[in-house]
């Protein structure tokens, strides 16, 4: 899989197809899971204190649930980490951001966040 996170971001098979339209939380949660948290995790609430903060604590549990669904159906049943305290993706999905990050090294630009 391959996730274009440049505008307009979209999910890609390994054969290069889109995988259809996703709600815009869907994609930010899943950009937030590969680029954040990858197999360690995230706390549950801090996922829901970022994506929904304006709903209560369990409507934003309903709603990280309803996207990890979702997540799940794109990427496959064992995509993503199941209960616990902590959500993080199984798998790793290369990025364009991580492809041009690399491109960057392989020339030797510097890669790192400017500062000031």
């Amino acid at each position: 899989m391959w996730l274009r996170l440049i505008v307009p971001p979209c999910l890609f098979s390994v054969t290069g197809q889109p995988r259809g339209p996703a709600p815009k939380k869907q994609i930010a949660l899943l950009v937030y899971l590969n680029l954040a948290a990858g197999r360690r995790g995230i706390r549950r609430e801090t996922i829901i204190d970022l994506l929904w903060p304006t709903l209560t604590f369990e409507r934003g549990r309903q709603s990280l649930s309803q996207g990890l669904s979702e997540i799940r159906n794109r990427l496959g049943a064992d995509a993503v980490t199941r209960g616990g305290s902590h959500v993080g993706l199984l798998q790793t999905l290369t990025t364009d951001v991580t492809d041009l990050e690399n491109l960057g090294l392989e020339l030797g630009c510097n890669t790192t966040p400017l500062e000031g």
